[in-house]
């Protein structure tokens, strides 16, 4: 059996990994933002559309717009 004191000491760090997968999901929109931005001059390097797209399908899925 799992003590009380373990059981809310896991719950305090999934709090806190939740919190942390909230924080990095900002900060990869904000990723995201700034690359689309600029894309017109970065549509010239190799892979950056692809890069876009895979971002995009992680914040929004599918549905998103299509990237220019």
């Amino acid at each position: 059996m799992i003590s009380r004191p373990f059981i809310f000491l896991l719950n305090i760090q999934v709090d806190l990994l939740g919190d942390e997968v909230d924080t990095l999901l900002r900060l990869l929109e904000k990723i995201y933002i700034a690359l689309d931005h600029y894309l017109p001059v970065l549509q010239h390097y190799p892979g950056i559309i692809e890069i876009l797209k895979l971002i995009r399908k992680e914040l929004w899925g599918d549905s998103a717009k299509p990237v220019k």
